[in-house]
C-alpha cells in the first residue's frame, strides 16, 4: 500500500518538471487599468451594479415568493369552489370528478396521431 502512495506520489512530482511560469497577454495591465480609471458607466453598468445588491435580489426573491403563494391560494379557492357548485344540493344532476374530467377532455390521448 505505501508503495503504491510512494510511486504516485513520484509521478505527481515528476508531471511538475516542465512546469513554467504564466505569463499575461500584451498589454493587459494597461488595459485593465485604463479600465477601472475610465469615468462614465454605461446603463448596463449601472444596471447590474443595481442588480447584484443584495437587498435588490432579496427582496426581489420574496416578491416573486409572495406572488406565487398568492396564486396557490387563490387557485386552491377556486377548485374548492368550483367542487361546491358542481355538488351543490341545488343541482338535480350530481358530478363526480372523474365525470367531469371525462365531459371536459376533449384530447384522446390513447392515438395522439393527428
Amino acid at each position: 500500500m505505501s508503495e503504491q502512495k510512494h510511486r504516485d506520489t513520484e509521478e505527481i512530482m515528476d508531471s511538475l518538471d516542465g512546469i513554467r511560469r504564466a505569463t499575461p497577454a500584451p498589454f493587459l495591465y494597461t488595459r485593465v487599468k485604463a479600465r477601472l480609471q475610465k469615468e462614465g458607466r454605461t446603463i448596463w453598468e449601472q444596471l447590474g451594479s443595481f442588480v447584484a445588491r443584495p437587498v435588490v435580489t432579496v427582496s426581489t426573491l420574496i416578491l416573486v415568493l409572495i406572488f406565487n403563494a398568492v396564486i396557490v391560494v387563490n387557485k386552491e379557492k377556486s377548485v374548492e369552489s368550483s367542487r361546491i357548485a358542481i355538488t351543490s344540493p341545488q343541482d338535480n344532476n350530481s358530478y363526480d370528478e372523474t365525470s367531469l374530467l371525462a365531459a371536459t377532455t376533449s384530447y384522446d390521448y390513447v392515438n395522439a396521431e393527428p
